[in-house]
């Protein structure tokens, strides 16, 4: 039987067609949905703070809401280095809007195993939603957050951490190569955000040493203009 014309889908094509040969390659028609690394790293660099990247957040958007304890403007804690801000201006698309490093963004948040989560994706996203998109540009970043008062904290785990747990099979995700000749590890990143990688995510934070970084907050209070110029 010639099977030079048979490709892996089981399926036959003219033999003036190029031919897929076996080159340990998956077959092009059912290559893995990857994702685009750039454009999630690219974000992330935007942010002045570390975060996770989520393959495709979609799903998990769509069920997200608001926390009215974020809306206005928070400043952060930070001595010598300037001062960072951050504004979450409510939006009619029940999402927040912020810009940071010239990016517009949005948030959503969402609560899942006593945690508080907070979903970022470009905003250009937020507007005109996921449905259309192909699987690789589903992309976003995740924090946990806890805001109460006037405090606002932004927690960001460990990528070993993260790793070990991919790497487990505990949380479906990516732990990327390092390129030679790389000086950083690229960061992993968690497939989606259903229940059961929130719920395990929630239990990596239980651990006492889990986050890379903890940034806080101020809430900054608006000036109040003086009546009649007085």
């Amino acid at each position: 039987m010639d099977t030079r014309n048979l490709h892996r889908d089981g399926a036959w094509h003219t033999p003036w067609l190029p031919v897929w040969q076996p080159d340990g390659r998956p077959h092009p028609r059912k290559r893995p949905r990857s994702l685009c690394f750039e454009a999630l790293i690219a974000l992330m660099m935007l942010l002045r703070l570390a975060c996770t990247a989520v393959e495709d957040v979609s799903e998990r958007w769509k069920e997200s809401g608001m926390d009215p304890k974020l809306e206005g403007t928070w400043r952060e804690m930070k001595e010598g280095e300037g001062e960072a801000r951050f504004n979450f201006a409510k939006q009619a698309g029940d999402w927040y809007a912020f810009t940071e490093g010239g990016k517009p963004l949005a948030v959503r948040t969402f609560a899942r195993s006593q945690r508080h989560f907070m979903v970022v994706v470009e905003e250009k996203r937020a507007k005109t939603g996921f449905d259309n998109l192909p699987a690789d540009q589903r992309g976003g970043l995740v924090w946990f957050y806890e805001a109460e008062g006037d405090t606002l904290k932004l927690f960001v785990l460990k990528d070993g951490l993260l790793a070990k747990a991919i790497a487990d099979g505990r949380i479906k995700g990516t732990v990327p190569q390092k390129k030679e000749g790389a000086v950083v590890q690229p960061s992993p990143s968690v497939a989606t955000l259903d229940d059961a990688t929130c719920d395990a995510l929630a239990e990596l934070a239980k651990d006492k040493d889990a986050f890379e970084k903890v940034t806080e907050y101020k809430q900054v209070k608006p000036e109040t203009k003086p009546e009649n110029g007085k």
